[in-house]
């Protein structure tokens, strides 16, 4: 499953549908060898694939499957490592969903609830395995999920302790997602000046790393911040802003043309 990994890492379109093809033929081929639990294992990186696709309806039909296959492996082995792991792991990406799915209009609260139920399932598990960078990530998700709920101190304090812990780690990928999170909170905080140094962090972990797909979302990012920075174009009040923004693009910018530029799903080219 290395070659999944790999195209997953990628995170362009293309690579996406080859990881699941890898991963769809690993999963027939476990099943056939009399092996359904290895074949459920896969049933979580085909679900992470989908939400990065922007199919959320697939993801969810993936992490259900999933869920019932491991809780009921649970109930026989309850410790075992390996079972709550992909747990873990299932209600981390339950957990993520809603911040990728378009949402029915007026139900986003309890949706954002159900999903932070989730995440505190999967830090619960990933605490009594020890899995301190998967605890990170996780914190990075209730973070996001807190601003969206509008409970900005929350998010504040949940996206600090995810940036301590990757630090601590040396997780760059970590630092690079939780950064470009602390830019949306800053942005809400009203500080968007604080934002954009925050992603222009995000950027240079993404850059050092090599990183096309952390660069991608970072211009996913940045688009939104100059919206919300200038939503009727510039003028005298926002100038400044609009002149750190520049600066922060044309960062991106040579990181893509060093690493290549990936287009994500939603989007055109």
């Amino acid at each position: 499953m290395i070659a999944a990994g790999v195209f997953y890492d990628l995170g362009d379109i293309p690579s996406l549908e080859r990881a699941l093809a890898e991963l769809s033929a690993a999963s027939r081929l476990l099943d056939a060898s009399g092996s359904p639990l290895q074949a459920a294992s896969l049933l979580n990186d085909q679900a992470a694939v989908y939400i990065r696709l922007g199919d959320p309806v697939r993801a969810v039909h993936l992490l259900t499957r999933s869920r019932e296959v491991f809780e009921a492996a649970e109930r026989r082995a309850p410790q075992d490592p390996l079972v709550r792991r992909e747990l873990a792991e299932t209600h981390h990406l339950l957990a993520r969903l809603p911040l990728h799915a378009r949402l029915r209009a007026g139900r986003e609260g309890d949706a954002f609830s159900m999903a932070l139920d989730h995440a505190l399932i999967a830090e619960q598990y990933y605490e009594g395995l020890a899995r301190r960078r998967e605890l990170g990530r996780v914190w990075e998700t209730c973070g996001r999920l807190e601003l969206r709920k509008g409970r900005v101190d929350r998010a504040a304090e949940r996206l600090e302790r995810a940036l301590k812990l990757q630090r601590e780690l040396g997780d760059a990928t970590g630092l690079a997602r939780t950064s470009a999170a602390l830019a949306d909170y800053l942005l809400a905080a009203g500080r968007p000046g604080d934002a954009l140094q925050a992603l222009a962090g995000s950027i240079a972990f993404n850059i050092d790393k090599g990183s096309p797909i952390g660069l991608a979302f970072n211009r996913r990012a940045l688009a939104g911040l100059r919206h919300a920075i200038a939503p009727s174009g510039p003028t005298p009040a926002n100038a400044g802003l609009l002149g750190f923004l520049e600066k922060v693009h044309a960062q991106l910018e040579a990181g893509e043309r060093s690493y290549g530029r990936v287009h994500l799903a939603g989007e055109g080219g």
